[in-house]
């Protein structure tokens, strides 16, 4: 594997909270399923578990990003 640059911005570590127990799987209605299922969606979950309805998102914005692009370079890099 080649070496990649890291992003130019790293967050100092900061407190988290700790694991706490979340609901298993269950069935999905389709109405649910394609609703969850779409292409070039993001569903952004809130802190306290509810999910927003899905955006789209556009490719050429999200590159615009340093990490995407730093992690884009990592996955090539994995894939060869």
């Amino acid at each position: 594997m080649s070496y990649v640059e890291p992003p130019e911005k790293v967050m100092k570590p900061s407190t988290i909270a700790g694991p706490y127990p979340v609901p298993g799987p269950r069935t999905v209605s389709m109405e649910e399923w394609t609703y969850i299922v779409r292409a070039l969606q993001q569903i952004v979950i809130r802190p306290d578990g509810r999910a927003l309805k899905p955006e789209g998102f556009d490719l050429a914005k999200d590159d615009l990003i340093e990490w995407v692009r730093w992690n884009k370079r990592i996955d090539a890099g994995i894939r060869k």
